[in-house]
C-alpha cells in the first residue's frame, strides 16, 4: 500500500473541507431562499385606517416582520410605539397629508424599539421629546418626512446603520436631528433649519463612529449649522451650512474625519473650526462672509488641510495656532486673503497662492 505524505494528507483534507463548505453554503442559501419567498408571500398591507383598526398603534400592533402599515390622509393624535421589527410605516395620499401630532402631555411621535424599521412621509409636529426616537436597536430609516416644532427631531441613541434622508427638520427645540453613540450611519439630503434654543444646532453627530452626514441644507440655527463631537471616522461632505449664528460647522474632540466640499457662509461666528482633533482631512472647503473668521484650526494635530478657499471673512480667513517653524498639521495649496500666523508666516504655513 502507499502511504501518502503530510502535504498530500493534509491536501485532502482541505479538499474534503471546501466540499462540506461548499454542500453547507448551498443548503443555507436554499433556506434563506425558501424563508425570503415564504416571508414575501406572507407579506401584507395593513390600512389605516379600515374596519377595527383606526389608530396607526393599531395597525402597527398588527403587523408582522415585512408587512407596511400604510396611514391615510388625516390627523392623527397619539404617540407610537413599534416593537415590530422589519415593517414599512408610510403615510399614503398626498405628500405629508397623514399627520401624527402631539401636545403637552405626549413624549415622542414615533419610539422605536425594534430593527429595520421604515417610517416615511409623515408630517410630524408638536411633541415635547423627540419626533422620531430610536431606542437602539438599528437600521431605523426615517425617509421624506417632515419634522417639526418638537423637541429634539431625530433622537438615535446607540443605534446602527441609521439612515435619516430627506427629511425637512424645523424649528425644533434643541436641535432638527441628534445622532448620539451611532455608528455606520447615514444623514443624508435633509433641511435644518430654524432651531428654537439659544443652544441649537442644525445637526449634532456625538459620541459616534463612521457617520456619514452628506448633502444638507443648515441655515438659520441659533447655533451651529452642524456639530461633530466625541467621533470618529466618517464623512462630512457637500452640506451647505449659512447664516447660522454660531458657526457653520464645529467638529471637536474627533478623530479619522474627513470633511470636503462643505460651503459655510455668512455664519454669525466662524466658516468652519477644528478642535481638538487629529488625523482629519479638511480638502476642497468654500468658507466665505463669515462674522469672524474662516477656518480655524485650534489645539489640532496631524490633521491635513488642502485645496480649501477662505474669502471675506471679517478678521481672518485662514487662522491656526501650529508654530510655523514646527507646524503640527500638513496644509497644502489653500486660498485665503488673511492669515494667522500674519503674514508671511501665515502664508508660507498655509501654503496660500
Amino acid at each position: 500500500m502507499n502511504r501518502l505524505s503530510l502535504g498530500e494528507l493534509e491536501g485532502r483534507d482541505c479538499e474534503r473541507a471546501a466540499r462540506r463548505l461548499k454542500r453547507a453554503a448551498l443548503t443555507a442559501a436554499a433556506a434563506l431562499l425558501l424563508v425570503s419567498g415564504s416571508r414575501r408571500a406572507e407579506a401584507r398591507t395593513i390600512v389605516v385606517p379600515s374596519g377595527a383598526i383606526l389608530t396607526i398603534q393599531q395597525g402597527v400592533d398588527a403587523a408582522h416582520t415585512g408587512d407596511t402599515v400604510q396611514v391615510k390622509t388625516g390627523v392623527y393624535s397619539e404617540s407610537v410605539v413599534v416593537k415590530t421589527p422589519g415593517i414599512r410605516i408610510a403615510g399614503v395620499g398626498k405628500p405629508l397629508s397623514a399627520r401624527l401630532q402631539g401636545g403637552p402631555t405626549s413624549t415622542s411621535g414615533f419610539t422605536v424599539q425594534a430593527a429595520g424599521v421604515q417610517i416615511v412621509g409623515f408630517d410630524v409636529a408638536g411633541y415635547p421629546q423627540c419626533g422620531v426616537a430610536d431606542t437602539g436597536a438599528g437600521g431605523l430609516a426615517v425617509l421624506s418626512c417632515w419634522l417639526h416644532g418638537d423637541g429634539i427631531r431625530a433622537c438615535i441613541t446607540n443605534a446602527a446603520r441609521v439612515q435619516i434622508t430627506n427629511n425637512n427638520c424645523s424649528g425644533n427645540v434643541t436641535a432638527g436631528i441628534q445622532a448620539t453613540g451611532c455608528s455606520e450611519g447615514r444623514i443624508l439630503g435633509n433641511f435644518c433649519n430654524g432651531a428654537k434654543n439659544p443652544g441649537a444646532d442644525g445637526i449634532q453627530v456625538l459620541n459616534s463612529f463612521f457617520m456619514v452626514v452628506n448633502g444638507n441644507v443648515c441655515q438659520l440655527n441659533p447655533r451651529h449649522g452642524i456639530l461633530l463631537q466625541d467621533s470618529l471616522g466618517g464623512e462630512v461632505s457637500a452640506n451647505n451650512l449659512q447664516q447660522n449664528k454660531g458657526s457653520g460647522l464645529v467638529v471637536q474632540h474627533s478623530s479619522a474625519l474627513r470633511a470636503a466640499s462643505n460651503i459655510a457662509n455668512r455664519n454669525g461666528d466662524v466658516g468652519i473650526l477644528i478642535q481638538g482633533g487629529s488625523t482629519q482631512v479638511a480638502v476642497d472647503l468654500n468658507i466665505a462672509d463669515n462674522n469672524t473668521r474662516g477656518i480655524v484650526v485650534l489645539q489640532s494635530a496631524n490633521n491635513s488641510f488642502t485645496r480649501n478657499e477662505a474669502r471675506q471673512n471679517s478678521t481672518t480667513d485662514l487662522w491656526a495656532d501650529d508654530n510655523p517653524a514646527a507646524p503640527v498639521n500638513i496644509y497644502k495649496n489653500n486660498s485665503g486673503g488673511t492669515t494667522v500666523p500674519a503674514p508671511p508666516a501665515g502664508l508660507v504655513l498655509w501654503d496660500v497662492h
